[in-house]
């Protein structure tokens, strides 16, 4: 019986970490968008601003 309930928290805790994981992976994905996304606005400008 003791066991079991250990397994089960085990199995929950594992859950847990998996999940802030991913939600720490998915954060970072987003950060690395809005710093490509502002390193191309950037250059963007930089081109604007040279080729004017």
């Amino acid at each position: 019986m003791e066991k079991s309930g250990f397994y089960k928290m085990n199995l929950y805790a594992e859950r847990t970490l998996i999940i802030k994981e991913y939600k720490i992976l998915r954060l970072m994905q987003k950060l690395n968008v809005t710093i490509t996304f502002l390193s191309t606005e950037k250059l963007n400008l930089l081109k604007q601003s040279l080729f004017r």
